[in-house]
Formats: C-alpha cells, structure tokens, sequence
C-alpha cells in the first residue's frame, strides 16, 4: 500500500515502518514523489533541496527513513536530548534495517569489507585523506569511503546536501553504508564523484618545495588569498573561527585546506584558473550571536501545488 504525499503531509512519526517491518514500497514512492518535484522535503529550503535530489535516489530514501524517525529538529540531531554517539548508534540501526529491505528487492546498499576490497581491486589508483579513502575508477569517477563522527542525518544533509546546492560541479552521490573501522558507534559512507584531473593546491605547492623558503612562504599565502576571494565572490563568506573554515550568514564551510582545492592548470602561475572544491564540510549557520540566521526545520514531505 502506498502512501501519497499528494493528499496529505507526511511528518515526522509517521514511519514508514509497519509491525517492525519496513515498508519499502511506501519509501520508494515517496522518493519518486520528491525526485520528480510532485513533493518537497523540508528540511533545508527548497533551492537547497535541490542538493539532496542531486545526491540520488539512496540520498533521499535515507533521508526519509532517517527523517520520519529523528527528524523533528536539530537539536535532536545535534545530541542534546542523547549523546552524538547514542544517536548515531540508533540512526545507523534504522539504515540497517532499510540496506536489509533493499537488499530484498535487489538494491545493495550495505558494504561489507569484501566489498570494499572489491572496490579497491577494480581501482586505477588509490589515496587517502585523514577522513577518507579515495579510489579513482576506470570510468571517469571516484569512490570515496568517508568516516563520519556525528549522526547519520547530518551526514546526509550537510556533506552531501548542502555540499551539492553550494558544489554543483563537484557533487556527491551516495552509494550506501559500510562500518566505521574505527568506532562501531558511527558509520562510513560509500560516495561516488566526478574525477577532476587536476593538481590540488598541495600538489601545486610541493612543486616549489625546493625554492627558497620566502618563496614557498609567498606561494602558501597567495594560494590561501586566492580561496579566500573565491569564497567572498561565490558566496560572499570570510574566515571565520579557525584555519580553513568560511562563513557568511547562511552557512559555515569548513576544511578548505590545500588538498580540498583542485585547478586544472596551476593558479600560481595563472590566477584566474578555475577552482573545484572536491571536498568540504559545510553547515547551515545557526550561530546567531556571529551572524548565522538559519535553522534546521522539522522533517516533512510537503506536496508541490
């Protein structure tokens, strides 16, 4: 039986879930609803919702699954009602059951260590950041497994939803679930992205590293100047808070640090080269008393009218 969004709203409590058992045509049918713009989710504003869609299909099943469950606000997922780690341990069980009910109906979801093993073995090259191992496919994209310290709903809508509305060019899909290999109260997500073939900024600056020291001192500040104006131009954000973090009144974008930052020819050389960031962590600023204005609304379906 499927449930319409088009004659009601769909809030939180109303889980998709009947006598302990999920009910997977009901999500699926709700996703299409949202993917096809015949309902929204409001969680984020609508243009930002656009973020979510564009992170696919499993973006936003988990999203309604998560939603429906813990959604009411963001305090809830910010771990004030239950610790970070409590709340994740409970979100990641319900994405559990939903990889269980999409395996049924021929959707894998949840990723064991063969098949992360698998991945790499298929990969044309590897590498690995302080949160995520990267593997470059034969097809033009990467697959990165990234760990995540905070709930599972956070993940999805800010390193994948608000991630994709502010970097289009650069967006990720979600792909599904494997264990955190290093704290079982958390989960690693299985994401895929467009390769940029490009030097980070790192790379870029490793090529001068044995110039003489003030050069490689005038490098590194002219590369940090040149994010710098990108973020005000984009978004008119300035630094905020610590190193690599950008805010404005709307979002907080942090870990812009050299290796997140890719041109396709060298910026040191040629400043006007475009930027792609490849990878940050961006938030909704709800820091009111430095200018944030925003806030994470209760979790809905609304019909488009």
């Amino acid at each position: 039986m499927f449930f319409y969004v088009k004659n009601a709203i769909f809030t939180p409590n109303q889980n998709i879930t009947s006598k302990n058992r999920m009910e997977y045509g009901k999500l699926s049918e709700l996703a299409r609803q949202v993917i096809a713009g015949e309902a929204t989710i409001a969680r984020l504003d609508k243009d930002e919702e656009q973020g979510r869609i564009a992170g696919g299909c499993r973006n936003v099943e988990a999203t309604i699954v998560l939603g429906t469950a813990f959604g009411n606000n963001q305090s809830q997922q910010d771990g004030a009602r239950c610790t970070i780690n409590e709340e994740s341990i409970k979100q990641k069980a319900v994405l559990k059951a939903y990889s269980d009910e999409s395996l049924k109906n021929g959707i894998k979801l949840w990723y064991s260590e063969t098949d992360i093993e698998k991945i790499k073995k298929q990969s044309i090259a590897e590498s690995g950041g302080a949160e995520a191992d990267v593997y470059f496919m034969s097809d033009g994209n990467v697959i990165k497994i990234v760990e995540h310290y905070g709930t599972p709903l956070e993940f999805l809508d800010e390193r994948i939803s608000l991630y994709n509305y502010l970097f289009p060019g650069t967006k990720y899909e979600l792909l599904g679930f494997t264990e955190n290999p290093y704290d079982a109260d958390y989960l690693s997500f299985v994401v895929s992205q467009k390769e940029i073939e490009g030097g980070t900024f790192l790379k870029q600056l490793k090529e001068i590293s044995t110039y003489d020291r003030e050069i490689r001192k005038e490098a590194e500040k002219k590369l940090y100047k040149i994010i710098e104006q990108h973020l005000k131009e984009k978004f008119d954000a300035i630094p905020a808070y610590t190193s690599n973090t950008y805010s404005n009144s709307n979002y907080i974008i942090r870990d812009l640090h050299f290796e997140n930052v890719i041109t396709v020819g060298n910026v040191l050389s040629n400043p006007n080269e475009h930027l792609y960031i490849i990878d940050a962590n961006v938030s909704l600023n709800t820091d009111k008393p430095n200018g944030g204005v925003r806030e994470y609304l209760s979790f809905e379906i609304k019909p488009n009218t």
